[in-house]
């Protein structure tokens, strides 16, 4: 299924920009299915997801999206199926809050968010996220109270309904 996505067809979907990119990539194991996307601008915050181009007369960007967390990417097609508006519009709005933080908090946030997805369950406990305790401090060189970070971005993404706190040291991630 082939659908232009127009100006008018981004509107139709609700979406509020502010600063965003598109991206479109075919998948490696299938030269027929095709991803295409929005990367989410208050995401890409770190000099370590961005490459930048300078030539004559021209700056450019490449954005390495191997890099991005999952949920700084919004699938419009994913496996050159569009992606129904409701799930585009309830995901985008999960992460709004973030264009309101500052660029620090927000850098913390995009790499605990993967943090919490590489753990690889629906359930999690505190100590499985202090094993990315060391990844976080060196992305992070200036914290020096990593663990008390931890603890406080886990709270801000249960205070935004990303995940729910269990009680003792135990969590879920929402759907």
């Amino acid at each position: 299924m082939t659908r232009q996505l127009s100006n008018a067809a981004i509107s139709e979907l609700g979406l509020c920009f502010s600063v965003f990119f598109f991206y479109r990539c075919r998948l490696h194991d299938s030269a027929n299915k095709l991803d295409v996307g929005i990367i989410r601008g208050q995401a890409v915050c770190e000099d370590s997801c961005v490459e930048a181009h300078r030539a004559a007369g021209w700056v450019g960007s490449n954005v390495l999206l191997w890099m991005l967390p999952l949920d700084a990417r919004l699938s419009i097609v994913r496996e050159s199926e569009v992606v129904p508006q409701e799930i585009v519009r309830g995901s985008w709005k999960k992460l709004m809050f973030m264009r309101t933080m500052e660029v620090s908090s927000r850098g913390w946030l995009t790499d605990m968010l993967p943090a919490v997805r590489k753990i690889g369950k629906g359930e999690f406990s505190l100590v499985e996220v202090y094993v990315y305790e060391r990844e976080l401090a060196r992305l992070h060189r200036d914290n020096r109270h990593v663990k008390d970070k931890i603890r406080q971005q886990l709270q801000l993404l249960r205070d935004k309904g990303i995940i729910d706190f269990a009680g003792k040291g135990k969590y879920s991630i929402r759907p």
